[in-house]
């Protein structure tokens, strides 16, 4: 039996039960005008609704686009709703609209990412390769990013004749080969020009990244080949290496074309006048 709050057993008042009862009889109806096709999306990721606008007797298609800020919805299904709001140059956010996610005027949704953080990425990635190259390859006098190398190389000395990690010393060697030219490249020719490490800061600091990544699948490669070889039959281990096999033969490849980027100057980048843009 329900309980009603602030009345008794025994003494529930007939409107109440029969707010209850049609307040089932609307779940059910609404139910069936709830939309089965409504895509994930979560406070972050960015949407494109496209909204029917009548006017009179008219109707037109109005697209609102911008950040999910937030997503409400209690009780019945069909309530829920999402708070869209668009960021304006200058200002935080310029408008926000509530849409309803099983509203029958949205024609269309696109979910178009899942940006949690697409709209810093590019900045901050920006601001971290030029430290990276105007402050970070310069502490004490270039022996940090030394180390750094020196201990890869070291493991891949170790490993260099063991047959299970073959693919991943070698590939590995060749990419750590194209981030210690980018870096002599750029000690060398950076201080002559600052529009080098503006320029090339960003393809370095994915060729470093590229390599540090493959110097990580190494050590989880030899870490999986020793588990097999001590008779752990596990599925996931095996997985791990075909994943790392991916990684170092169809994206490891790209450090040749981020070395290119970065020898290639500041000249095409550079030589447009300001005023053109």
């Amino acid at each position: 039996m329900r309980r009603f709050p602030g009345h008794p057993a025994g003494s529930t008042p007939a409107v109440f039960v029969e707010r209850f009862v049609m307040t089932d009889l609307l779940l059910e109806v609404e139910k069936s005008t709830l939309k089965a096709d409504v895509p994930a999306f979560s406070p972050g990721d960015s949407v494109r609704v496209h909204v029917k606008v009548r006017e009179g007797e008219k109707e037109r298609i109005q697209m609102f686009a911008g950040v999910v800020i937030a997503r409400r919805g209690g009780g019945a299904p069909g309530s829920q709703h999402g708070h869209e709001g668009r960021a304006g140059p200058g200002k935080g956010v310029d408008r926000g609209k509530i849409l309803g996610v099983h509203a029958a005027e949205h024609g269309m949704e696109q979910f178009v990412r899942d940006s949690r953080i697409s709209q810093i990425y590019e900045g901050t990635n920006g601001i971290q390769a030029l430290d990276l190259v105007g402050r970070k390859l310069g502490l004490e006098g270039g022996q940090v990013v030394r180390t750094y190398f020196a201990e890869i190389e070291s493991f891949l000395k170790e490993h260099a004749e063991d047959p299970g990690l073959a693919p991943y010393v070698t590939r590995t060697r060749e990419a750590l080969g194209h981030l210690q030219e980018a870096t002599e490249w750029l000690a060398k020719n950076g201080a002559k020009d600052r529009d080098l490490v503006g320029c090339g800061a960003r393809d370095y600091l994915q060729l470093f990244g590229l390599v540090a990544l493959a110097h990580m699948w190494c050590q989880i490669a030899e870490a999986v080949q020793r588990k097999l070889g001590e008779g752990t039959a596990d599925p996931y281990l095996k997985a791990k290496l075909v994943t790392g096999q991916f990684f170092v033969e169809r994206m490891l490849p790209e450090t040749q074309f981020r070395l290119a980027c970065v020898k290639a100057g500041g000249a095409g980048a550079m030589d447009m006048p300001a005023e053109q843009f």
